[in-house]
């Protein structure tokens, strides 16, 4: 935040204390019973450890993930949009056909061929076809995965 790399803070002690929950509820409950602040402090200082642990791992994973990406997008998609369709990609791990588009500045007959080539080579999936004036909602699922924790690159 400091060096204006994030937009927002994205530090959720939260899922922490949903993972332990019975924990977190037995250390809230010895302050009050026996007055173990100690014990409360130190729970909290190890969610703190362990959560900062998990975003260096995912932001070291998104990384990696665009590293290789560079390599890969521009063979997929033989554009020169490469750069505006990671950066999008990056920006919008869900994104619909039509703010692809927008995001991008990429034109629509492009954007269209785009996005289809990357959905044949398995970069996108589709999570909503569109219908009508509902446009396809489209998903990096390896980006969000990283995003989620479920996997590690």
């Amino acid at each position: 935040m400091e060096k204006n790399l994030l937009s927002y803070p994205a530090f959720y002690i939260s899922a922490y204390f949903d993972r332990t929950r019975e924990e977190y509820y037995t250390r809230l409950r010895q302050i009050s019973q026996s007055g173990d602040l100690n014990g409360w402090i130190a729970y909290f200082l190890n969610a703190i450890r362990t959560q900062a642990l998990l975003n260096i791992t995912r932001a070291s994973d998104i990384v990696s993930l665009y590293d290789s990406m560079k390599g890969i997008i521009p063979q997929v998609i033989r554009s020169q949009y490469s750069i505006a369709v990671m950066d999008t990609l990056f920006q919008r791990p869900i994104v619909s056909s039509t703010d692809f588009m927008e995001i991008s500045q990429i034109p629509p007959e492009s954007g269209k061929r785009i996005l289809q080539k990357l959905r044949d080579a398995g970069i996108l999936d589709i999570i909503r076809e569109g219908k009508g004036r509902n446009p396809n909602i489209y998903q990096f699922t390896k980006m969000v995965q990283i995003v989620e924790n479920e996997i590690s690159t």
